[in-house]
């Protein structure tokens, strides 16, 4: 993480004076364990690391803090580190603006909240309500908030909560208007949507069986047969009604979604950590009154490449997809007529596509810009209606990655997007289609003038000749000789690109004096 290395990097040079100095570290004992992985044995000599709580690991953490915690105690500087962090981490922030029939709902941490607060508001202007404190889920605050959806009428919270940093994940439903739990608990949930139905008495999601009876508590699970479940408001999990299960492929999952209109759940159909996925329609006709039992439409059949709904308009479903192209483009298909036909709406471009969605009566578009994000704007029939102009040099975090930064509704013409830079936290913004003007829907005050810090993008050469985008971030007025001391960041896998993102470490190294570099690394 770029917020531990910094302060590693901060930590050792006040320690050390520059210098290099000897520590005895305890020592970690190589265990025997070799994994064979197809004929090739891999060997994990910490294997036993990993149980958290066995006497070994806890005689080697307490064996690390007795060498570490007295040296950082010790540092003269410490104490003015700490306290300059704290006020630069204390201030109150937003993300995740949302609009559901009418309502506003966001979250909102007020500096030093461990988990941010889910909240609500009847408009733009009147006062918040808090729906949801996580901070009071458990005692010991190890219970996060990993999702939430609310119905279309806006009555409903359905909300997933995970303990202890587990994929495992448990849903229940709360009241908007008396922030009350309905009481049902959903449990056995993993990788698994929240798509509500267009009556807003129940919802989609999928779940895996019970374990076996006689299996041992702590064995890791097999995770097959995951299945399509309907759940109805008010009702326990066991009254949940099956939608859809392939019992002849076990390792496969269901994620479902409905288009805003209600008339279609759509299912991507997925298997392992791959993005190609298979796409099952199922026509719920009268949205007040969903036929839960009508049969799936196989819109894509193979795992070939990525498709990610955008919504329904005139029975053509829209599709971000990764079929025949590198960097993505917008297809439409209309699902009333055989043999299915495949548009092109919004073309392949030079810029990576990485999201896209449906605001108003248009189609939005996220795209990333030698690492940076551009929000284009096009109509149903892909022709372009310019660019949403971003505040500087920044990024709108993905969706894709699991944010909750770019949320539209089709017929609604407010966009909601969040953006962020080296020297900008995170902040909700409101774009309104109609009048093509955009506004910050919560003004946020901060430790610091972000206008005393320049960001600059550079570029290097790597040895193939690409050009590789660099950013460069220090404190307006540094005299720049090459003498500075200077923090160099990357990271490159998993097809993940640093893009511009606010860091409090970081913010105190350049405050300090000190130079903050990002390398956008492949």
């Amino acid at each position: 993480m770029v917020t531990g290395r910094l302060l590693m990097t901060m930590v050792l040079l006040v320690a050390s004076g520059g210098s290099a100095f000897a520590l005895e570290y305890p020592e970690a004992p190589r265990g025997p364990v070799v994994d064979d992985y197809f004929g090739t044995e891999v060997a994990d000599p910490y294997r036993w690391l990993e149980d958290v709580d066995s006497p070994e690991t806890r005689d080697w953490v307490e064996a690390q803090n007795s060498l570490s915690l007295p040296l950082l105690a010790a540092l003269p500087q410490r104490e003015g580190l700490r306290k300059r962090l704290t006020e630069l981490w204390n201030f109150t922030r937003y993300e995740g603006l949302q609009k559901h029939a009418g309502h506003y709902f966001y979250l909102r941490n007020d500096g030093l909240q461990n988990q941010s607060v889910l909240f609500v508001q009847s408009t733009a202007k009147s006062s918040p309500t808090a729906l949801l404190d996580p901070n009071l889920f458990s005692a010991d605050g190890t219970v996060a908030l990993t999702d939430f959806e609310v119905s279309p009428d806006g009555r409903w919270l359905a909300y997933a909560t995970a303990t202890a940093g587990s994929d495992w994940n448990e849903i229940r439903v709360r009241s908007v208007a008396n922030a009350e739990d309905s009481g049902e608990t959903l449990r056995r949930i993993k990788f698994s949507s929240i798509a509500w139905t267009g009556d807003s008495l129940g919802f989609f999601y999928a779940r895996y069986p019970e374990p076996p009876k006689d299996q041992q508590p702590g064995t890791f699970d097999d995770l097959a047969d995951q299945k399509l479940y309907y759940h109805r408001v008010g009702t326990p999990q066991s009254a949940d009604r099956l939608i859809h299960e392939a019992p002849d492929q076990p390792k496969w999952g269901w994620g479902a979604t409905v288009t805003d209109d209600g008339r279609y759940l759509v299912l991507q159909v997925w298997r392992g950590s791959g993005n190609e996925n298979q796409v099952y329609v199922k026509d719920l006709g009268d949205p007040k009154h969903p036929a839960l039992d009508a049969p799936f439409m196989r819109l894509v059949d193979r795992f070939e490449a990525e498709y990610a709904l955008l919504g329904h308009v005139g029975g053509r479903l829209y599709f971000r997809t990764s079929k025949d192209v590198l960097r993505g483009r917008i297809v439409s298909v209309d699902i009333t007529a055989l043999p299915y036909q495949w548009k092109t709406v919004v073309p392949e471009q030079a810029d990576t596509l990485q999201h896209a969605l449906f605001a108003g009566n248009e189609i939005i578009a996220l795209y990333m810009h030698d690492a940076t994000s551009r929000l284009h704007r096009y109509g149903l029939d892909g022709k372009p209606r310019g660019e949403i102009p971003l505040p500087g040099l920044g990024s709108v975090p993905d969706p894709s990655l699991g944010g909750l930064q770019l949320h539209g509704t089709a017929g609604d013409a407010e966009l909601f997007y969040g953006y962020t830079s080296f020297n900008q936290p995170q902040a909700n913004y409101v774009f309104d289609l109609k009048s093509g003007k955009g506004r910050l829907f919560q003004p946020i005050k901060l430790g610091f003038d972000p206008a005393q810090y320049i960001t600059e993008q550079r570029f290097a050469t790597s040895k193939d000749g690409t050009r590789i985008p660099v950013f460069v971030s220090y404190r307006k007025g540094l005299k720049r000789d090459g003498k500075n001391p200077t923090h160099l960041y990357g990271y490159g896998g998993f097809e993940i690109s640093k893009t511009p993102e606010f860091s409090v470490p970081a913010l105190l190294w350049m405050e300090r004096g000190g130079v903050y570099a990002v390398a956008n690394l492949r």
